[in-house]
């Protein structure tokens, strides 16, 4: 059986649910995080938490339990559900609001089971690489993780007709993020390149580029020109769904 988590209550998935004035549905107001579990165990938990907590903290939103409490019970649920593989979501909505604008209790925490993320051997991802479209937007907030995707959502007819798989963010001068990955450059140098802000601080972002300066690689955190894609040797995405995706 499949369970959730909803304010320290395990319950069963077809019952867990919020109130239809919350904030997260009348305005689009929390913040959330997404990791993978892998043989049993969270991928990278303790920094996807401390991006929760600081996610929280630019939305002003306050966790309504520890830490410790939050990893306890995301232990909890991995074990209830027998989880080998699959993925948690972490979200922490704005909280129950009459009026529906000012908030009169807590944010709710929900603590979410998913299905393992779909992945692609070595030789299937060098062989299907992803398709990007270019769209001039920056994010509100882009250093949390906010549950808005309008502009994501409102481009997939665009996306499909493209037969792109993302959508590659920009200010009309700078390669930003997609909305759901970082990008990577390597230029004809060797140097591997990244956006250093207006962008989500990504996970696998930062272990790529701990592998890289470890293998000897010069890598660089700051500004992209949009003309450094057409010159760039390879380009790659990176996120906690899919881990590394080359670009075509």
């Amino acid at each position: 059986m499949t369970y959730h988590i909803l304010n320290g209550e395990l319950l069963p998935a077809a019952t867990a649910a919020i109130g239809l004035n919350d904030l997260a549905l009348l305005r689009g107001y929390g913040v959330f995080d997404f990791f993978s579990v892998h043989r049993g165990r969270p991928v990278f938990l303790e920094d996807h938490l401390q991006r929760f907590q600081r996610s929280a903290a630019l939305y002003e939103l306050s966790l309504p339990v520890s830490v410790e409490a939050l990893r306890e019970q995301i232990f909890k649920l991995i074990r209830a559900c027998d989880m080998q593989e699959g993925g948690i979501s972490l979200i922490l909505t704005g909280g129950y609001a009459e009026d529906g604008f000012h908030a009169d209790t807590p944010p709710n925490l929900l603590i979410l089971s998913r299905p393992p993320v779909p992945r692609f051997a070595d030789k299937q991802r060098v062989e299907t690489p992803i398709k990007l479209i270019t769209h001039r937007f920056v994010r509100e907030l882009p250093e949390a993780k906010g549950l808005n995707y309008a502009r994501a959502l409102r481009s997939q007819a665009a996306m499909k007709a493209a037969g792109a798989g993302e959508i590659l963010y920009t200010d009309g001068q700078r390669v930003l993020e997609t909305y759901r990955s970082n990008v990577f450059l390597v230029m004809p140098s060797g140097k591997l390149c990244t956006a250093g802000s207006d962008v989500l601080q990504g996970i696998t972002r930062k272990y790529v580029l701990q592998l890289a300066t470890e293998m000897g690689m010069e890598t660089e955190t700051g500004d992209i020109p949009l003309s450094h894609l057409a010159k760039a040797k390879e380009v790659f995405l990176t996120g906690s769904g899919k881990g590394v995706f080359p670009v075509s």
